[in-house]
């Protein structure tokens, strides 16, 4: 719970000895479980409607990255297994051999990020609430009023904040190997360097581009959308 989040229990190790060891009990469920490991080296946040819009050869600024692959420099990456909103792995990016790879350094673990607002599309006029009869008013102009409605929708998007994660790559694995993950595990992230990089919503991929500077600012120019 939340007060627990805040001021960690006096047997907060104890539990979480209980809870690897009950993990290592029910490992073999785990065994053939598909997971992915995400190598994360930025994020900008984006509107919902801006991201609507995107296409092939725009621009989205990036206010840092970790990690330089399309210069041949390592840095650091986040490592995101699934949703990646509990924590995830810290990692050293190493380029060898025009290789990219990542060697575990650490695990972070934080707090689930709270569940997002839902917006209802039933009305909020209540049960009293009274609509006026079309057939009373042939001329009422519902179909106007619908559309006046969709474009309103269209433009609440706007406000919506999104996070795109630039990836430099991912690894299919599975939860019993994840599991196993060590500090000072090394694998490849089967990309070379200077290769195009994946943005991410949400874990899924939405476009791949190539890193640019335009005026100073650090960029990332769509060259392909997803779907």
């Amino acid at each position: 719970d939340v007060l627990s989040a805040v001021s960690p229990p006096s047997d907060a190790a104890l539990r979480r000895a209980r809870r690897a060891r009950d993990a290592e009990l029910h490992l073999g469920r785990l065994r053939n479980v598909p997971a992915q490991i995400r190598a994360e080296i930025g994020r900008v946040e984006i509107a919902a409607g801006d991201l609507a819009q995107l296409g092939e050869r725009d621009v989205v600024l990036v206010d840092a990255l970790t990690c330089r692959p399309d210069q041949g420099e390592g840095g650091t990456a986040r490592l995101r297994i699934g949703t990646g909103q509990v924590g995830h792995l810290d990692a050293e990016i190493i380029v060898e051999d025009g290789r990219c790879q990542a060697r575990v350094t650490g695990v972070t673990v934080g707090t689930p990020a709270p569940p997002s607002e839902v917006i209802s599309s039933e009305g909020s006029g209540g049960e009293g609430a009274s609509e006026e009869d079309p057939s009373t008013n042939p001329g009422s102009g519902r179909d106007d009023l619908e559309d006046a409605q969709g474009a309103a929708g269209a433009d609440l998007m706007n406000d919506i904040p999104l996070q795109i994660s630039i990836e430099l790559g991912r690894v299919a694995t599975t939860a019993e190997e994840v599991v196993g993950l060590k500090v000072g595990y090394v694998f490849d992230l089967n990309r070379v360097a200077g290769e195009p990089l994946d943005l991410s919503v949400n874990g899924k991929i939405i476009a791949r581009g190539e890193l640019v500077e335009i005026d100073g600012n650090l960029g990332v120019r769509i060259l392909s959308l997803a779907g």
